[in-house]
């Protein structure tokens, strides 16, 4: 146990690096497997229903005006 503690003060760039190197490679397997998840969850998602698109009260009443100068009472 004693060499390993000296063999990592001796080398502590090493062991910065080493640990460093292991935390983004975890880290790239992790954003990786998020993003497996996500395109599965979009994938299945599915679409929302369309809404019947109704006319604003503006067109209508220029439909009704139009209809009463097309063929006055």
């Amino acid at each position: 146990m004693a060499k390993a503690i000296d063999w990592i003060k001796a080398n502590y760039d090493r062991v910065a690096a080493i640990a460093a190197g292991a935390f983004l490679f975890i880290s790239a397997i992790c954003i990786w497997w998020s993003a497996i998840q996500f395109d599965r969850e979009l994938v299945t998602r599915l679409p929302p229903r369309a809404k019947a698109a109704s006319q604003p009260p503006v067109a209508v009443e220029l439909d009704r005006a139009a209809e009463q100068l097309q063929a006055p009472s």
